[in-house]
C-alpha cells in the first residue's frame, strides 16, 4: 500500500472531501461542526447533502488537513497506519477468540494483504471503513474480556470503542447483536464460570448503550435535519433485498475469488460463476472437515451477512457494490475459515502447509496489482 503515497486524488468524492473544503478542514476550530453536519456538507453550504453521518472520519481528515496539505499524500498515509492498527488490534482479537497463536498470525496476514482491502486503503474515502473497523474489532474484543473478568476498564473500553465505530459508520448498531450471539454461542460456558454473567451486567450493557445510541441519534437528526424522511415501506425493503442479492453474491465471489476487481461493479456486471465457485469451495471445506464447530461457523456468517445486511436493504446504488465494504465483513470469513481442518492442523513445521505460502504470494501479488486502480482520474474510470 505504500505505492498509494504517490497516487493523485481519483475524482470520486476523494476531491469533495479534501481539496475543495481544504481550508475549511485545516481549521481546528471547525472540529465540532463535524457532528452537526452530513459528511457530504461542510460549514452551512447550501446544496451538498446527502444521508450518511460519519463525523469521526470528516474528524481524521481535518487532523490530516491540519498537519499535511491539500495534496492526498499524507491522507494515503494516515489510511495506511489505520490499516496496521486494524490489523493488530485483528490479531489480539483473534487471540483472544481463543485461536492459536499460528492461526491468529496466519489470519491476520490474509487480511492485511487480501486485494478487497485495496479500495478501504487505497482510496481516501475508503478510511470510513477502516475506521469502523479498527473500532468494531475493539469494540468486540473488549466486550468478550468484559463478559470473561467483568471488570470495570472493559466495560468503559467496549463502550467507548462502540462510540467510535458508531460515530465512524451507522453500521455500528449491528455491534451489539454480533456482541450478544458470541454471548449465545461461543461463551455457554459461562454458565459453570465462577464468574457468571449476572441481569445487573446486562443491564449496565443495556443502559450504556442506551446513553450512546440517544446521544449520537440526536446529534444524527440535527446533521440530517435537511434530508427528508425516507419513509420506506416493508415491501419496498423486501424488494431492496431481492434486487440487491446479487451484490451479495458479488461479496462472496470476490472474498474466495479476489481477481479482476475495480473498486465499484454494477449489480449487472456480477460474475455469477465466480459467486457459484466461491460457495461451492466454502461448502467443500466446511463439509470435510471433521473437527468444525458449528456455533463458531454460525457466529461467523452472522458476522458477515449482518453488517452488509444494511446495503441490501438500501436502493440499488447505481455504481453497484463498493469493494470497501468488506473491509469488517471479511473477518466473519475468517472466523469461518478458521473452523475448516485446513487451517486448524496448518503447521509450517511439518512442511504441510505451504500451501498457505503460495496462498498469501497470490494475494500479494494481486492486491500489489490492484493498488493501481487507484492511482489517478485515468487508471480508476
Amino acid at each position: 500500500y505504500i505505492r498509494s503515497t504517490q497516487f493523485d486524488y481519483i475524482g470520486f468524492d476523494d476531491t469533495l472531501m479534501i481539496a475543495d473544503h481544504y481550508d475549511y478542514l485545516k481549521d481546528p476550530a471547525n472540529i465540532p461542526g463535524a457532528f452537526l453536519h452530513d459528511a457530504c456538507k461542510f460549514d452551512n453550504e447550501p446544496g451538498s447533502v446527502c444521508i450518511i453521518y460519519r463525523p469521526l472520519c470528516t474528524v481524521s481528515v481535518m487532523i490530516d488537513a491540519y498537519f499535511g496539505d491539500r495534496t492526498p499524500r499524507f491522507y494515503h498515509y494516515s489510511n495506511i497506519f489505520y490499516h496496521l492498527l486494524a490489523c493488530i488490534s485483528l490479531f489480539y482479537f483473534l487471540v483472544q477468540f481463543g485461536m492459536k497463536d499460528i492461526t491468529a498470525k496466519a489470519l491476520t496476514l490474509l487480511f492485511a494483504i487480501h486485494p478487497v482491502m485495496t479500495m478501504a486503503v487505497a482510496w481516501i474515502p475508503g478510511r470510513t471503513d477502516v475506521l469502523f473497523g479498527l473500532f468494531a474489532i475493539l469494540t468486540i474484543t473488549h466486550f468478550m474480556k468484559y463478559i470473561a473478568a467483568k471488570s470495570t476498564k472493559s466495560f468503559l473500553l467496549h463502550l467507548l470503542f462502540f462510540t467510535l465505530a458508531l460515530f465512524s459508520k451507522e453500521s455500528g448498531v449491528i455491534l451489539i447483536p454480533i456482541c450478544f450471539l458470541y454471548l449465545l454461542l461461543i461463551r455457554k460456558e459461562i454458565k459453570i464460570s465462577p464468574k457468571k454473567i449476572t441481569a445487573l451486567n446486562l443491564l449496565s450493557l443495556a443502559a450504556g448503550y442506551g446513553v450512546i445510541l440517544f446521544i449520537w441519534y440526536q446529534l444524527r437528526a440535527i446533521a440530517l435535519n435537511d434530508v427528508p424522511p425516507a419513509n420506506t415501506t416493508f415491501s419496498e425493503l423486501v424488494n431492496n433485498a431481492v434486487n440487491n442479492t446479487p451484490l451479495f453474491l458479488q461479496y462472496i465471489g470476490k472474498i474466495i475469488l479476489p481477481f479482476n476487481l475495480s473498486g465499484i461493479a454494477p449489480i449487472e456486471g456480477t460474475n455469477y460463476l465466480f459467486s457459484i465457485i466461491a460457495l461451492v469451495l466454502i461448502a467443500a471445506a466446511l463439509y470435510l472437515s471433521k473437527e468444525k464447530r458449528w456455533e463458531y461457523i454460525l457466529f461467523g456468517f452472522f458476522w458477515f451477512v449482518s453488517i452488509l445486511a444494511l446495503t441490501l436493504l438500501t436502493p440499488a446504488p447505481e455504481l453497484g457494490g463498493l469493494e470497501q465494504r468488506m473491509y469488517f465483513p471479511l473477518i466473519g470469513i475468517l472466523i469461518v475459515f478458521a473452523e475448516t481442518d485446513l487451517v486448524k492442523k496448518m503447521n509450517f513445521k511439518n512442511n504441510n502447509s505451504y500451501w498457505m505460502v503460495l496462498l498469501f504470494a497470490v494475494l500479494l501479488v494481486t492486491a500489489i496489482y490492484t493498488v493501481s486502480n487507484f492511482k489517478d482520474r485515468f487508471f480508476f474510470w
